[in-house]
């Protein structure tokens, strides 16, 4: 099960802002809401981290944030 649960969340990757914030996983926007248990996360000094169950990776980004 936790090899599937890899497989459908392999290389994703997501970014939050503080309004998303208190982060959990599954989120509420994900296709495979149910595939584990919800869980929050807490994100490290870098403002990264990643899922134990399915390895989805999230990162914070400042809101408003100009890409260019």
């Amino acid at each position: 099960m936790r090899d599937r649960l890899k497989r459908l969340n392999t290389e994703l990757h997501y970014t939050i802002t503080v309004q998303d914030l208190p982060l959990s996983c599954p989120g509420k926007n994900m296709k495979i809401f149910d595939a584990h248990p919800r869980i929050f996360l807490s994100l490290g000094e870098k403002g990264e981290v990643s899922c134990p169950y399915c390895s989805a990776k999230y990162s914070l980004v400042a809101s408003g944030k100009n890409n260019g």
